[in-house]
């Protein structure tokens, strides 16, 4: 994905933040910091921050996590209360950039049984939702980003966060590269020219 470059380095031009950004995210304890530290310190420092159980993965219709169950079972559209809320942040705060991170592993993803390739498809399907709803009426701007947890998949390795574009990742995604086994590990398979 690198090699493709779906995931990019991330630069602070990427993202227009003048006046700050609203952090649309998954409120992980494990994760959440390593993640927002990093963007405070590239992107902006001004960060309104709205956090569900795989944050910005619910917004679509078509994710697995956009519907969830309440204590009754009655199913309860968390994405529609995750989107409501960046409109509200938006109009409150004066912020039209918004920020949408996934990161991986992620515990609600993991538990939806979402691949990467789902993760990647459900971050950038809450991008062109948001962009479609808001960026006419509100004026709103979105950038994603996938914040990796190298060591959580058994891979010694500092963590990472990428910019994902748009563009290359539905095109990923139309025709992905056959997989191949790592010769490290059996568990993670990597794809040519990773």
């Amino acid at each position: 994905m690198k090699v493709d470059r779906v995931l990019q380095g991330v630069q602070g031009h990427l993202v227009n933040a003048a006046n700050g950004v609203i952090i649309c995210a998954c409120g992980d304890c494990d994760q959440e910091r390593n993640y927002t530290a990093y963007l405070a310190d590239t992107v902006h420092g001004r960060m309104h921050r709205l956090q569900l159980n795989g944050g910005p993965l619910s917004i679509s219709p078509s994710s697995p996590l956009h519907l969830d169950r309440d204590d009754c079972g009655a199913e309860v559209p968390v994405g529609v209360a995750m989107r409501t809320n960046i409109r509200g942040a938006v109009e409150l705060k004066k912020i039209q950039s918004l920020v949408l991170v996934a990161h991986v592993p992620c515990g609600a993803a993991d538990t939806a049984g979402m691949s990467v390739d789902e993760v990647l498809s459900a971050l950038v399907a809450a991008k062109i939702e948001l962009s479609e709803r808001y960026a006419a009426t509100l004026g709103v701007k979105v950038a994603c980003f996938l914040h990796v947890e190298w060591t959580m998949l058994g891979i010694e390795r500092r963590p990472s966060t990428y910019f994902v574009s748009r563009e290359r990742t539905l095109r990923w995604l139309a025709a992905p590269p056959p997989v191949h086994v790592s010769h490290q590990s059996r568990e993670f398979p990597t794809y040519v020219g990773s």
